[in-house]
């Protein structure tokens, strides 16, 4: 059979659909279980059995940042928050509990001098991350830096050669926004190339 779990399904007088999936315990009662997107599921009721289709639904992993740099002649000040939603927020609870080096892995940046959870247990919210961290400028006349430092931490999941299709269930969303401050007697030189 391909049938290999249950899931409680209880639909509201409004009509929203919640999903209990005792196997994923870092997800909101909203979300469908990610491995069932795209397949068919049996439906019991009261003895009848019909066929829910999950084909149509669509899962997102969204990760949004918003940063405020702030360059001074001596140093630049960075505030982020990192908002987690949807499968987003499931895969980083879910990290946040079961990895003691999450954080490090997340933020590798090692000017990061503060980490602030919202949120952090209340599965039915976004996750949020407050961070801030300052890096000393050492040339007053020219500073270069990576706005997204603080934020750059894609790794590619996928090993270097592999010879099957790749399905992904999620659709992945990742927004970034970044408003940068400069002291009043610089100019900006370059700025990054649109990608």
């Amino acid at each position: 059979s391909n049938f290999n779990h249950f899931i409680w399904k209880y639909t509201d007088e409004s009509g929203i659909e919640y999903f209990i999936d005792i196997r994923n315990k870092y997800a909101p009662l909203t979300l469908p279980p990610a491995d069932i997107i795209g397949d068919l599921g049996l439906n019991f009721y009261y003895g009848e059995a019909t066929f829910q289709d999950f084909s149509k639904n669509v899962l997102t992993k969204k990760t949004e940042s918003i940063s405020n740099i702030n360059i001074t002649e001596n140093e630049i000040i960075s505030d982020v928050q990192v908002i987690f939603s949807d499968y987003g927020a499931v895969e980083m609870r879910k990290s946040l509990k079961e990895n003691v080096n999450a954080e490090k892995e997340l933020f590798p940046n090692k000017s990061i001098s503060s980490i602030e959870w919202k949120d952090k247990n209340d599965m039915e919210k976004d996750l949020i991350a407050k961070l801030s961290y300052k890096i000393k400028n050492t040339n007053s006349e020219e500073i270069t830096f990576n706005p997204f430092e603080a934020i750059n931490n894609y790794k590619n999941p996928l090993n270097e050669k592999y010879e099957f299709d790749i399905e992904f269930s999620l659709l992945e969303n990742e927004e970034k926004k970044i408003t940068i401050s400069i002291p009043e007697n610089y100019t900006v030189k370059t700025i990054p190339e649109n990608v």
